[in-house]
């Protein structure tokens, strides 16, 4: 085990531990209002050991809408007496469960349902933007002509499912893209090879080498 895991091991217990007493502390001296936050945030603490992601997404959009749902219930306990009495009436009152644990749902909901959503939303104007490019194209087309044009590279976009897309590809063609200008296509030649004449020049009279 590295050094940085067992330092990740320490800040992680630390953490933990701060926490917990943190927690007991708040539930001392607020005991009326830890009442119903323990058993109003149980989905919270379900939805904490069933993620598995590393920031938590799933427990943090439960959490936020079933602490609202708490909080909801709590304003009832901070205008009446404020007692322990109080707080186990609130909770044998089925109204208050449901305002809790169905706000836990509706977080449950948007985790579940939201992501999708944004997912379609970005893939619809990825695809407007790809139209708007095309259109470019065709004014660039028409400005310099046809000696301007390149085939899209194969494979670098999907053009089935989307009509407008499909007749702009077929219109500018898709194909291996010719992206390196024309006087760097052609192929070098080796370099040749320079011989240094001053060995020769110095060995000419004694073996009737002409230079």
């Amino acid at each position: 085990m590295t050094s940085d895991s067992l330092k990740k091991k320490k800040k992680g217990y630390f953490a933990l531990t701060t926490l917990s007493v943190a927690i007991i502390s708040i539930g001392l001296v607020f005991f009326e209002t830890f009442i119903i936050l323990i058993f109003g945030m149980l989905p919270t603490l379900c939805a904490y050991f069933i993620d598995y992601s590393k920031r938590k997404y799933l427990t943090q959009t439960i959490g936020y809408m079933n602490l609202l749902g708490c909080f909801i219930v709590l304003i009832d306990l901070w205008r009446s007496f404020n007692t322990v009495e109080q707080s186990l009436g609130l909770l044998s009152t089925p109204l208050n469960w449901v305002i809790m644990y169905g706000s836990a749902a509706v977080g449950w909901a948007l985790y579940l349902f939201f992501p999708p959503f944004v997912s379609s939303y970005l893939s619809y104007m990825n695809e407007e933007r790809l139209k708007s490019q095309y259109k470019k194209i065709d004014t660039l087309f028409e400005e310099w002509g046809e000696d301007v044009k390149q085939k899209i590279p194969e494979g670098l976009i999907d053009v089935t499912g989307n009509p407008e897309i499909e007749r702009l590809v077929k219109k500018y063609g898709q194909g291996p893209a010719n992206t390196q200008p024309a006087n760097t296509q052609q192929e070098k030649k080796a370099p040749e090879k320079k011989i240094n004449p001053l060995p020769i020049a110095f060995l000419s009279p004694y073996f009737g080498i002409r230079i």
